[in-house]
């Protein structure tokens, strides 16, 4: 059971707190502040806000402990959180990061990311056809495309840490959490932990922002021009993200299907 949280469990011992990672529910944030938090030299005189913290090496995991002895003792010992998000928003937040976003497309992470499914989703989902500079690119994918592709997983384990669901990533019933904070109320729950787990020097006011409603609008949207039926294989395959962290999936559902 501690084996299936080790690679996303980001460990700061000088505080003695471990965070599960998710995916699109300000797990950059968290990252950065555990970089700054956990006394990394490299880090110490950088901004905070400019640390890029993704596939960074310098942190400790839980993966990166000696044994699952240790691991168990870190979980037993230290004050463990995560933070979660709407199921269906945070999927299409990660299309529309991952998939969207001209600007970023030659970074060297979203060309992999491109690279890798992408043109996955291009070869397999694509009706109309395709160019070779679009295979080549494997950039930009609709909704539809994207949402064809989350569905054709018959194991969601094997879905990329974006979209893979959150009950998957950090596992409740075996992450003993002591927390579980909630996208939507960042700003005030990240506040609280802060000054819980006493990292607030490492942290400038306003780090967090308050969430809008923007992103559950476009989700609204979104998922509204969706066929009920993949709408309900979407629902079933987060069912237990909604049930428990306790966000409600049949609004989805009701929503007026497409003619």
């Amino acid at each position: 059971a501690v084996v299936s949280t080790q690679s996303t469990g980001f460990v700061d011992h000088k505080h003695k707190f471990a965070y599960c990672s998710v995916p699109k529910a300000a797990c950059t944030e968290w990252k950065q502040i555990i970089l700054k938090s956990s006394g990394i030299p490299k880090y110490k005189d950088e901004e905070i806000s400019t640390i890029f913290p993704h596939y960074d090496s310098e942190f400790h995991r839980l993966s990166d402990l000696s044994s699952i002895f240790n691991a168990g003792r870190v979980m037993n010992d230290y004050y463990l959180f995560t933070f979660v998000r709407d199921p269906l928003v945070r999927i299409v937040s990660a299309w529309r990061d991952k998939f969207q976003h001209h600007s970023r497309e030659n970074r060297t992470d979203y060309l992999n990311f491109h690279h890798r499914h992408g043109r996955r989703i291009l070869k397999k989902f694509r009706k109309a056809g395709y160019t070779a500079e679009d295979y080549d690119r494997g950039f930009p994918i609709t909704f539809q495309e994207y949402i064809d592709y989350i569905t054709s997983f018959k194991n969601p384990e094997d879905m990329d840490e974006h979209w893979r669901p959150i009950s998957l990533l950090c596992r409740p019933c075996h992450f003993d959490l002591d927390f579980i904070g909630q996208f939507e109320k960042q700003k005030e729950e990240s506040q609280f932990l802060i000054q819980y787990l006493q990292i607030q020097d490492f942290v400038p006011k306003g780090f967090f922002r308050e969430a809008t409603s923007a992103s559950r609008i476009e989700a609204l949207r979104l998922m509204k021009d969706l066929p009920l039926s993949q709408r309900k294989i979407l629902s079933n395959i987060y069912k237990d993200d909604a049930l428990l962290f306790g966000y409600d999936l049949e609004t989805y559902l009701l929503l007026e299907a497409p003619t």
